[in-house]
């Protein structure tokens, strides 16, 4: 707009109206008291009386060519006000505004934060409007102006105060159709209410709060901050982000204060904290995760303050791993340690919202919330449940609208800067790929059960009434080496259960609480274990002298023991063959160096011996790398029967794949012994450690080169 109708003097114009018609109001009422006349000015002590009298509050400023009494009701008008700065600051110039009052004209004014019902508000927005138009020389309609708002989580639909009442769409179709130019105020009509939105001819969307907006507030409400320049003003308030995360409340109380001091001393202060945020100091037992979300956060500084462009940035992640080990707490950290917000939801979350519809708008409101309050970090727990749009159910078309949905807000929030991204899943191999695509979510992140070190930090983390000793925390290391393979939930549970026993026998914890708590998980059989070593050090040297990619971990413990490596993207036939060699290595390790193979190997659908069939199957049935043969379905022949023919060149692949597994384990036993006992001792190794006790016994013993 030109200067002439910006948005200032719109604002300005609506603001003297308001006051004006609330001292009006006050001065008919309080006519017969000698102090209040028309256009008098009270000096400081005199307003201090009539503050005690007559619930209102006075100041000693004179506006010129407006009214002689600026002052604030004892009721709240700040709800009021800002929704009127936010419509002037969206009408981008005249000829809008009379489109606005233009007969039978439906305008959405998008505006989070809609109060439930709130006259005041439409009434004020109604009477700016007509006061513009006046201002303007706009020629204002002959209909009336209909101001209605959709409460947040209402989907329009107004609670019914009698049977038969009419909807919200049958009363706006209602005023359209009388001729009445109607304002609907909503924080997107789409998702309240489709019968309507089809009617909209005109959006404005709100502003979110600025300084300034606040200025213009403060210039015409707080006298003694108004006589300041406005740039001392701007340097004075807090930026605009800080401004966004102050509720209308806390900016009213800052306003009636009495001095210009006190009300930027109150814009500035920080909302008491109930606790400390949690920060990724306080994380354990997770240092890659930690790592990466550390760099997260210097490139979000560094953005922050100019040095780098959003688009530069690698600012979302996925979270993956078992459960109970902390994926929510350390999107909690990550914001704690940013010193950001958090915005959480999920899929559970926006699910009980209601239908598709609902869930879809639960899904869009938590996107927005955590775009108002950027910088700001968005959690999106339970990913996986918003489903792989290629999955067949009874309920599919459902979840193809769901993800679709998520798939445009994420899409969305990528491209707006200060948003950072975070999400959790207990597999990542069921989310719909295009959810977790580079672009999307950049970085995968495994969330893993903690090693020896992250339990034993876990446990002294939870155990706040403790002083131990250096012998008893070496306790505590060694207890934490056998609760390996145990969440981090599960370390935290066995703390709190050995304060409770100490707060029974009325004393400070000790090692031996700790213990008891434990339970059956320190017993162990150690030759049971040195096997399982063993085993899974047979996997890891077969796979190191392959062609396949190294091993990055391997661990050891009571319950799940297991050699994690990379899943190639595709076979040929030299790496099918080098992963059924590894798949058996572990039966291979046992018969070399323990003389027999245990039923390990074999126990189960998952177990090593029931995967490199299910490959070994796949490679002569679907994938025929040697040479094209009709295509079988392995799926159906597990459950069927596999024809014995096909059967027979399975076990001859599986027989060639052991052979080959003896033969690698029998030429690095020294390495296998070695790193299966180093396993007993550290139960956890990363992909570091493993290649340099390998190479270190090769070179010691001679063996074969990598």
């Amino acid at each position: 707009m030109e200067e002439a109708v910006s948005w200032r003097k719109l604002a300005r114009a609506a603001f003297e109206d308001f006051l004006g018609r609330k001292y009006d109001a006050l001065r008919e009422q309080e006519k017969h008291r000698e102090k209040v006349r028309q256009r008098i000015v009270l000096n400081f002590d005199e307003a201090a009386t009539l503050v005690d009298s007559h619930d209102v509050s006075a100041f000693t400023i004179q506006l010129p060519d407006v009214f002689s009494l600026p002052w604030m009701p004892k009721e709240s008008v700040l709800p009021s006000m800002l929704a009127v700065a936010k419509l002037a600051q969206a009408i981008p110039d005249g000829n809008t505004l009379a489109r606005i009052l233009s007969p039978g004209t439906l305008t959405e004014f998008r505006m989070r934060g809609v109060p439930a019902d709130n006259e005041d508000i439409r009434s004020e927005i109604e009477a700016a409007l007509i006061c513009w138009a006046n201002l303007l020389g706009v020629p204002p309609s002959t209909h009336d102006v209909s101001i209605k708002t959709i409460p947040e989580g209402t989907n329009g639909a107004p609670k019914k105060k009698s049977y038969g009442e009419e909807t919200f769409a049958s009363r706006v179709e209602k005023a359209l159709c009388a001729g009445d130019s109607v304002v609907v105020i909503a924080s997107d009509l789409a998702t309240e209410h489709q019968e309507v939105s089809d009617l909209i001819d005109l959006t404005l969307i709100a502003p979110p709060m600025s300084r300034d907006c606040l200025i213009e507030l403060i210039t015409i409400l707080h006298p003694d901050a108004a006589a300041l320049p406005r740039s001392e003003l701007r340097e004075s308030l807090p930026d605009d982000i800080s401004l966004r995360r102050l509720s209308p409340t806390r900016i009213e109380i800052a306003l009636r204060q009495p001095t210009a001091e006190a009300l930027f001393s109150r814009l500035r202060e920080k909302p008491v904290s109930r606790k400390p945020r949690t920060t990724l100091s306080d994380v354990h037992g997770q240092k890659e995760a930690v790592s990466q979300l550390s760099l997260m956060i210097d490139d979000l500084e560094r953005w922050k303050n100019g040095e780098l462009k959003w688009s530069e940035a690698s600012m979302s992640a996925v979270m993956h791993g078992p459960p109970g080990n902390g994926k929510t707490m350390i999107a909690e950290a990550f914001a704690g340690s940013a010193n950001i917000p958090l915005v959480s939801t999920s899929y559970s979350e926006c699910q009980s919202s209601g239908h598709q519809g609902d869930m879809l708008k639960a899904l869009m409101n938590a996107f927005q919330k955590a775009k108002d309050e950027k910088p700001a970090v968005l959690f999106i727990d339970e990913i996986d449940s918003f489903s792989d749009r290629s999955a067949q159910s009874h309920n599919s078309e459902y979840m193809r609208g769901v993800v679709n949905g998520l798939l445009t807000e994420i899409s969305r929030a990528i491209a707006t800067p200060g948003l950072v991204l975070l999400a959790a899943t207990n597999d990542l191999s069921v989310v719909d790929p295009a959810v977790i695509r580079p672009g999307r979510f950049d970085i995968k992140l495994p969330i893993r059960n903690p090693d020896k070190e992250g339990i034993a930090r876990i446990l002294l983390a939870n155990l706040p009434e403790a002083e131990f000793d250096e012998a008893e925390r070496d306790d505590l290391f060694s207890i934490a080496r056998q609760l390996v393979g145990s969440s981090g939930a599960q370390a935290a549970t066995i703390a709190r259960q050995a304060l409770r026993y100490a707060r029974i026998a009325d004393r400070a914890v000790t090692v031996a609480d700790v213990r008891k708590a434990c339970g059956s998980m320190l017993t162990e059989d150690k030759d049971t274990l040195f096997r399982k070593a063993i085993h899974e050090a047979g996997h890891a040297v077969a796979r190191y002298y392959s062609v396949l990619s190294n091993p990055v971990r391997i661990q050891l413990s009571q319950g799940a023991s297991f050699v994690e490596a990379p899943n190639p993207t595709f076979f040929t036939e030299l790496t099918a063959n080098a992963e059924l060699c590894v798949l058996l290595a572990g039966r291979a390790a046992e018969i070399v160096c323990l003389g027999k193979v245990s039923s390990g190997s074999g126990e189960g659908p998952g177990s090593d011996l029931a995967v490199a069939t299910h490959l070994a199957l796949k490679i002569e049935a679907e994938w025929h790398l040697d040479a094209a043969k009709p295509w079988a379905s392995t799926q159906m022949m597990m459950s069927v029967g596999i024809p014995n023919e096909l059967k027979a060149r399975v076990a001859v692949r599986l027989q060639q794949a052991e052979e080959e597994a003896l033969k690698v384990i029998s030429e690095q036993q020294d390495a296998v012994t070695a790193l299966a006992q180093q396993l007993m001792e550290s139960r956890t190794m990363n992909g570091d450690q493993i290649s340099t006790m390998i190479e270190t016994a090769r070179k010691t013993c001679g063996a074969t080169t990598h």
